[in-house]
């Protein structure tokens, strides 16, 4: 899926400006999510998550810049490159868990840090291969 996503955001850097993209990217999403909003079981829990709107703005925004990233970069690189250097999202991501983890204490259930270092590094040593071969 993610693939795809990133070869529909490639062609449309070379089709359209980089906010254009954005923009129409953001309204797609809001389309296809309206739908599941209006589900009986969702709107019966909005009242529970009402509490947690500074994190939904926190997460969104992180969103919204990851995208304008993604776009950013297709316009002006590669995508194999920006396709492979996305590939170590997970380190970053269990950095920033363990970051967070640091002050909350209870961000996540499983503590064990082994096993995802592990997987990680095993992406992050491909993608470094890949370019150290040349084929990106």
């Amino acid at each position: 899926m993610i693939a795809l996503t990133e070869f529909f955001i490639k062609i449309a850097t070379g089709e359209l400006s980089e906010l254009h993209g954005i923009s129409l990217n953001s309204v797609a999403l809001g389309f296809t999510l309206l739908p599941m909003l209006l589900k009986k079981s969702v709107i019966s829990g909005f009242g529970r998550e009402i509490k947690n709107i500074p994190w939904a703005f926190l997460c969104e925004s992180f969103t919204f810049a990851a995208t304008a990233c993604l776009y950013f970069a297709m316009a002006g690189l590669p995508a194999t490159f920006v396709a492979s250097v996305g590939a170590t999202q997970p380190l970053i991501v269990l950095f920033l868990e363990r970051i967070t983890e640091g002050f909350t204490g209870k961000l996540t259930k499983d503590h064990a840090l082994l096993p995802k270092l592990s997987a990680i590094s095993l992406i992050v040593m491909g993608v470094i291969l890949l370019f150290l071969s040349g084929a990106i």
